[in-house]
């Protein structure tokens, strides 16, 4: 049972702002403290494990050793909340300009335009050699287009902890469309049948036109350094009080409280034990989780090594906060549901750095589309469910023009390669019952959106404060028509 609390107005002075850990969730939850709710900056901390911000999308190398590009960076975004926290903060190099004006105005004038759509979603092996897939329309039959239609008027109550798999027919994961839900959005069979409906509700209107890149934000360079970089760059600037190289071991609850507050923050600072005191007034925003838990790289001679079951071994200190607090109250949910299964849920991303023009001469002669035109270009026949990303270049600030990045994942980087051989458990962002905590970052739960998203984080890191800080405005709502999606489908 939900409950529904009156939050009271906080006076921003009064307020200290505690925020675990430093991703575009926390950055964002920071940024919106300071614009929107006028906590100070001095007032707001930001506590981090590791020695810079952005969470898991930091890149690394170079053109000589090669890049890594993590697949959340790639040069390109949309989402209406990511876009209002960027237009907040103010260009680095641009003066009199938001993030976002400088961004919109560098693709307008900096570069060539992208072709108005891209050509070629997919590729498959011809009788000559690689050949364009047709991915236009629904090609899935009447028994699957019916039970789409099914699945997307059932309520999510009832949907349950059914699967994907539960509700439709074995015949619809080998068709083109459901190669395109999967291969956009890191779908699989056994997933929730609660996450595939939400995705149909918001996007099957713009399922095919979703790949073309004009219609999106297009970055200078990654977004690491087009978007990370500058926030904090901003934060600093103002005066937040950033805390890198700092573990939140627990956070102590007094749940004989209503609602039940956060009173103190226990954290190990340089190896050193500290205790941070809570009062009611103050806030605490905290990261669930991670996506790129138990990540390890390879190098250009070898892979990463495989995934162990012992999931436990390789929690980091974000999976170990959430389970202490599971502990306390189911109303933070449970990791355990997701970590249970990453051997299942393991992809392998991979960046590949080329000198000289051949490959990306060989991309456009294959696809018909110049670089940057198409978000994604998935081999549909390799065992590993492979998906390339051709982005604009260059990608990194620096690298040099005869020097191209691609990158791209693998869905099933378990199976033999063609040539080399649960029930939702998350936390609302407000928890139940809480009165000065907050749950961010893509394992919470936000009603009607859709996580592995950018925007899905900055969307619960501007839920965070305005219901916390008792504020008037609230985040724009998922503007999407049921009936319109309904009859994408019947006709």
């Amino acid at each position: 049972m939900t409950t529904h609390l009156h939050r009271p107005y906080r006076e921003p002075n009064h307020t200290q702002a505690w925020l675990i850990g430093s991703g575009i969730a926390s950055l964002s939850a920071a940024v919106h403290l300071i614009n929107d709710a006028k906590v100070p900056a001095a007032n707001i901390h930001i506590l981090d494990l590791h020695s810079g911000s952005g969470g898991g999308m930091n890149p690394s190398g170079d053109a000589e050793n090669g890049y890594f590009l993590p697949f959340e960076c790639h040069p390109h975004f949309y989402g209406s909340c990511l876009e209002k926290l960027l237009s907040a903060v103010p260009s680095q190099t641009e003066a009199n300009k938001s993030i976002l004006d400088a961004i919109r105005s560098s693709g307008q004038f900096q570069r060539p335009p992208p072709q108005d759509y891209a050509l070629a979603r997919a590729l498959k092996q011809g009788e000559s050699g690689p050949e364009a897939v047709d991915t236009k329309g629904i090609h899935i039959g009447v028994k699957n287009r019916m039970a789409l239609i099914r699945l997307m008027l059932e309520s999510e109550k009832m949907l349950g902890s059914h699967t994907i798999k539960d509700m439709m027919d074995e015949s619809f994961f080998e068709t083109t469309f459901w190669m395109l839900w999967a291969t956009s959005f890191s779908l699989q069979p056994w997933h929730s049948a609660v996450e595939f409906h939400r995705h149909l509700r918001k996007y099957l209107e713009d399922i095919q036109s979703l790949n073309n890149l004009k219609t999106s934000n297009r970055t200078e360079y990654n977004l690491y350094e087009s978007l990370i970089v500058p926030i904090t760059a901003y934060l600093n600037n103002e005066g937040i009080d950033f805390r890198f190289n700092t573990e939140v071991t627990n956070i102590r609850i007094n749940r004989e409280e209503q609602p039940h507050i956060a009173t103190e923050i226990e954290l190990l600072e340089d190896g050193t034990e500290h205790y941070v005191r809570i009062e009611p007034t103050d806030v605490v925003v905290i990261t669930l989780g991670a996506t790129s838990s138990g990540a390890a790289l390879g190098t250009n001679n070898s892979p990463p090594p495989n995934l162990s079951s012992g999931w436990e071994d390789r929690m980091l200190c974000d999976w170990r906060l959430w389970q202490k607090l599971s502990q306390v109250s189911p109303n933070f949910g449970d990791p355990t549901n997701f970590l249970s299964q990453s051997l299942r849920s393991a992809v392998e991303c991979f960046t590949t750095t080329f000198k000289g023009p051949e490959f990306m001469k060989l991309y456009e002669t294959l696809t018909h589309d110049r670089p940057g035109t198409g978000a994604l270009v998935t081999l549909t026949e390799t065992n590993w469910s492979i998906t390339l990303s051709i982005p604009h270049q260059p990608v990194f600030h620096g690298q040099a023009n005869d020097v191209n990045i691609v990158c791209g994942y693998a869905l099933s980087p378990l199976n033999e390669g063609n040539y080399v051989k649960k029930p939702m458990s998350r936390p609302q962002v407000i928890p139940d019952n809480t009165g000065n905590i907050a749950c961010v970052g893509q394992f919470v739960e936000i009603m009607d959106d859709t996580t592995l998203n950018m925007d899905y984080s900055v969307r619960g890191g501007q839920i965070a404060v305005t219901e916390l800080m008792g504020l008037p405005e609230k985040p724009e709502k998922l503007k999407k028509s049921l009936l319109l999606e309904i009859f994408d489908l019947i006709i």
